[in-house]
């Protein structure tokens, strides 16, 4: 009996300790349903103030809460929900803890969410496009209302929601867009090291040399001797070679030379106290100094960051004069030799890493980021990352844009760079068809593609008539409404409809489509720009193979050619398909002049002081880009 009231007594117990722990699971599952319902009760609200603001304010928003509040189902279905699974066990050390009700985060929300939505279903899946989700009960809005404005608003919760998903699963991820690779290729270091000896030439003999003071020491007594005035009286830029590395560019320099003057100051004391000074001269020959460095980026410019640094000098000639005690002079001369050759060691690392590496990356960060290519040409330029180096180059990307004016534009480019049949020159960069299709919006936007045939254009008077005979053919001939302007003429202006598209295409060169619109006017168009008679649609599609134009521009030759003709409007009588026909070759050619006046004008390569683009330079077309191999010469 007892035994059988102990094991009784036992299972009581654990069913009363099962009950408790589900209760405490229950209870501290409606804890974080709560918890989860009040945040998203806030991002509601503010969901609300957002929608109020741009005047979609929801006046049932509140209905929703409480509706959500007190776990009504939302437009149900005819399927009813099954139970909730309860767990069976309870959490222990070991398992992972669920985060505390006030640090619960939004991913956590939505995960709980999205977990509690694929194990509860409420039905087939409708397509949104057949769905009106505010047939809710306690929305109260007029279900009548115009079905393109209902589709919008459908349409913008969805994307609200999206939005919100979307920006915290990129929060803290960085975008780049390239538009321009760039590849400074070993030449170009040899031809960079040709040209910076005026700036160096210029620059070292400014810098300050530290004065040099020591003690002199004999079994015969004790004394010092400094210098004043130390300063590099002439300096001779050596040659440089370039070495580029995984890790950065390393150079050193071999021969090139310095001179130093300066004054001295002795005093020895034996038995008595000897003063005496002099000047010193010091030449030094074969300079080698070795550096490396790195290119990194800074605000979208680039900067340069020093290295190691050596420095060595071959031969150095001490002249020490002005003394009139010359067993004094003897006394400093070898060690005064041996300090200055340090100096000049230490001093010439400093200045490398110190002076000249602050001059010139302030200069590198002084260039504007807009920069001036003439005639109302900007090239605007972004460094997206840190340049690349291995021993063959150093690769730069940016995010780059040539425009007209002021004009900006957002170019956005998703390309692959090719490198098949690379031949480098001194720069190998690659330039995404969106740099030129900015510079095409630009032009377009600026009104700078236009062209005008009035009467005294070549060929073309007898054509723009508004009056003819039974035998001639003209532009009256074809609008009725011509007669209110007998014995006129008609200007013809050739502009840019849309904006233009160029594609690049291996096979075909680069492919240039544009929308041109002919408007007709009575001539002199200048006194009523506004009164466009009728217009004319012209679509053109155009090959072109790009080669380089004088000036260091990009242009090219035009290949085939196809247009396509329509009416726009008219005021002066139907457009006929037989004027369309009649006026077909005419527009033909005028459609390829005015791609030719593109090409010519060409898109401006950056240039630098007297640095331009050599001939040898080669153009490329590949998929969604052109490479060029560039190479420079001085003018």
């Amino acid at each position: 009996m007892g035994d059988g009231a102990n094991v009784f007594n036992t299972f009581s117990f654990n069913k009363w300790a099962d009950g408790k722990r589900e209760e405490e699971i229950d209870k501290e599952s409606r804890r974080r349903r709560a918890e989860q319902i009040k945040r998203l009760k806030e991002r509601l609200r503010k969901e609300r103030a957002l929608r109020e603001s741009a005047g979609d304010g929801d006046l049932d928003l509140e209905a929703l809460i409480e509706a959500l509040q007190r776990g009504e189902v939302i437009n149900p279905d005819n399927v009813p929900e099954p139970a909730v699974q309860r767990p069976m066990t309870r959490p222990t050390k070991t398992d992972d803890v669920a985060p505390k009700s006030e640090e619960l985060s939004d991913e956590y929300i939505f995960n709980e969410i999205n977990l509690y939505a694929s194990t509860h279903p409420h039905g087939n899946a409708v397509p949104i496009s057949k769905t009106d989700t505010r047939h809710w009960q306690y929305n109260r809005r007029n279900h009548d209302e115009d079905a393109s404005r209902k589709a919008i608003q459908q349409v913008m919760r969805y994307l609200n929601w999206l939005a919100v998903v979307v920006l915290s699963s990129l929060r803290g991820l960085e975008t780049s867009n390239e538009t321009v690779k760039t590849r400074l290729n070993f030449e170009f270091f040899k031809f960079f090291s040709k040209s910076g000896h005026h700036v160096v030439d210029q620059e070292i003999p400014k810098i300050t040399i530290p004065n040099i003071s020591f003690p002199i020491t004999t079994p015969l007594g004790a004394g010092s001797v400094s210098t004043d005035e130390l300063k590099i009286d002439k300096f001779s830029t050596p040659h440089i070679d370039f070495l580029l590395t995984s890790s950065g560019i390393s150079w050193g320099s071999r021969g090139g030379g310095v001179k130093l003057r300066g004054l001295w100051g002795a005093e020895f004391t034996q038995v008595v106290t000897v003063r005496d000074s002099g000047w010193v001269q010091a030449i030094a020959t074969d300079i080698r100094l070795n550096l490396s460095a790195k290119v990194f980026a800074l605000d979208g410019k680039p900067q340069i960051d020093i290295g190691e640094c050596t420095v060595d000098i071959v031969h150095l000639d001490v002249q020490i004069g002005g003394s009139v005690i010359s067993w004094l002079v003897n006394l400093f001369r070898t060690p005064f030799s041996a300090l200055l050759k340090t100096v000049i060691h230490n001093q010439a690392c400093v200045a490398a890493q110190g002076i000249l590496l602050e001059e010139s990356n302030k200069f590198l960060h002084s260039l504007p980021s807009h920069v001036d290519l003439g005639k109302h040409f900007y090239a605007d330029y972004y460094l997206v990352a840190n340049p690349r180096s291995t021993d063959e180059f150093v690769e730069v990307i940016l995010s780059a844009d040539v425009v007209y004016g002021n004009t900006t534009c957002k170019s956005s480019s998703n390309v692959s760079w090719s490198e098949a049949g690379v031949n480098p020159g001194m720069v190998t960069m690659w330039i995404a068809d969106a740099v030129p299709n900015c510079f095409l919006a630009s032009i377009h936007r600026g009104q700078l593609v236009q062209l005008l045939l009035t009467k005294n254009s070549p060929n073309f008077a007898g054509y723009l008539r508004t009056s003819c005979g039974l035998l001639s053919l003209c532009v009256g001939r074809f609008f009725p409404g011509l007669k209110q302007f007998p014995n006129q003429f008609v200007d013809v202006l050739f502009h840019t409809y849309k904006e233009p598209l160029l594609v690049s295409d291996p096979k075909k060169g680069l492919l240039l489509n544009m929308t041109i619109a002919v408007d007709l006017y009575i001539n002199p168009m200048k006194t009523h720009p506004h009164d466009v008679l009728a217009r004319i649609g012209l679509n053109t599609s155009t090959s072109v193979f790009p080669k380089l134009l004088p000036g260091g521009k990009i242009g090219g030759d035009l290949g085939y050619s196809n247009l396509d003709l329509y009416g726009v409007f008219s005021s002066i009588g139907e457009i006929s398909p037989r004027f369309l026909r009649a006026f077909d070759s005419l527009l033909r050619e005028t459609s390829k002049e005015l791609v030719r006046t593109i090409l010519r004008l060409g898109f401006p390569i950056p240039s630098l002081d007297n640095v331009t683009v050599a001939d040898t330079t080669k153009i490329g077309v590949l998929n969604g880009h052109i490479r060029l191999n560039i190479d420079f010469e001085y003018k």
